[in-house]
């Protein structure tokens, strides 16, 4: 029988999961966190993740992350494109910034003050 998970392995087991780019692992732990009743990681436990790896540089990584959010039935908010835009500023990438700008706005996300400092 043994111990089973509980939502603390599970967010640990996700977040180092993610952290080294096993994305197609993590998003099975999260369908078996939903099929068990266990919830799931938020939108916050995932910033923290992009924030992470944005600041390390590894931007292509976290927009991984961010499409794993989108995958999971999540909505991504303002924090998450914001983070996403200033990875890719921070890379030198503004054609890839421009464009996560353009799909906030396609999302319905208004910009805010913070999101068009990084931009202009």
């Amino acid at each position: 029988m043994g111990v089973q998970p509980n939502t603390v392995v599970y967010h640990s087991l996700v977040q180092g999961l993610c952290t080294h780019g096993d994305l197609a692992k993590a998003k099975e732990l999260v369908s078996e966190m939903m099929n068990k009743g266990i919830a799931r990681p938020n939108i916050a436990f995932f910033s923290s993740i992009m924030g992470s790896l944005c600041n390390e540089g590894r931007v292509m990584e976290a927009h991984h992350i961010f499409d794993l959010v989108t995958d999971i039935g999540e909505k991504p908010d303002i924090i998450m494109f914001t983070m996403l835009i200033d990875g890719y500023c921070l890379v030198g990438k503004m054609d890839k910034a421009c464009g996560v700008l353009d799909a906030m706005v396609s999302a319905g996300i208004e910009p805010n003050v913070v999101t068009y400092n990084l931009c202009f």
